[in-house]
């Protein structure tokens, strides 16, 4: 396989090729859904540095131009859903559901500060370069609040925001009170 036409889904490397020809018959689809506001143990699944193409909307960029973009990644999952703002939700079925806590990279010192702050929350030890605290950010837990809140552009398209992120260790002392 060339090295144009090999593509890398999870650990493995496939073919391009193989891979526009998948039969979509029997492919279960899934459905990108925000996570409705309440409060949530959260795992970190995966926190990484990446590069992402994006358009560059730049004074002088040409039509269809692109930029790579830094972003920090936190992959998140929910382990526990304790409250839902909305009774006739199930709190049972958030269980396993994904969340992305991405930071854009546009202003380094600001948004740098913002993952410091993220990884300070949920406990990291943030002294060190910022690929051994994305490491160590593997695996830990959280309590976070979820809100919800409307694009101003598009009042259909609704974003899951992180508030009040602690340690779990935090959370019990807050509740035993």
């Amino acid at each position: 396989m060339s090295e144009e036409n090999g593509v890398t889904i999870g650990d493995e490397v496939v073919d391009l090729a193989s891979l526009a020809g998948v039969d979509m018959t029997d492919v279960q689809e899934v459905r990108s859904v925000v996570l409705p506001a309440g409060q949530y143990l959260m795992k970190v699944i995966d926190a990484k540095l990446e590069s992402r193409e994006v358009a560059d909307r730049s004074d002088d960029a040409e039509d269809g131009a692109t930029i790579n973009k830094p972003v920090i990644d936190f992959e998140l999952e929910v382990t526990d859903c304790m409250a839902l703002n909305d009774d006739r939700l199930d709190p049972g079925a958030m269980i396993g559901r994904k969340h992305h806590n991405s930071i854009w990279v546009t202003d380094l010192a600001k948004d740098l500060g913002r993952a410091k702050a993220f990884m300070a929350d949920i406990g990291v030890d943030c002294a060190g370069a910022l690929e051994t605290l994305l490491n160590a950010s593997h695996g830990v837990e959280f309590v976070t609040t979820i809100t919800n809140t409307k694009d101003k552009n598009d009042p259909d398209r609704v974003y899951a925001n992180l508030k009040n992120t602690m340690t779990v260790a935090k959370w019990q002392e807050k509740n035993a009170e």
